[in-house]
């Protein structure tokens, strides 16, 4: 019996094509707390999303607690060599843990 090798899938690494890839940016404060927003509001009453977006406002002042921290993810983004500035992280968390279910 001779086999057919035409079906057969070419093999190829998952991420064979990896280097090709643009780099994830990593996103603005102004637009990731824009974003939260427009995903809070309408799973909140009108009275908290009001507090929220006050907060949120406070955040966005320059020498805000959240802007110091975005600044130092920015030195960290920059010093990145991975994909993404949360390729890292993301690895530690979800895929080198071996926890039991």
């Amino acid at each position: 019996a001779s086999s057919d090798t035409s079906r057969q899938m070419p093999r190829s690494p998952m991420m064979a094509n990896q280097s090709k890839l643009p780099r994830l940016p990593l996103p603005s404060l102004d637009d990731s707390l824009e974003r939260y927003l427009a995903a809070v509001q309408p799973i909140v009453p009108a009275e908290q999303y009001e507090r929220t977006k006050l907060l949120v406002h406070d955040e966005l002042q320059a020498g805000s607690e959240l802007r110091r921290l975005h600044a130092s993810l920015e030195v960290e983004d920059a010093m990145c060599s991975e994909p993404s500035f949360v390729a890292n992280a993301w690895d530690a968390m979800y895929l080198e843990g071996r926890w039991p279910l």
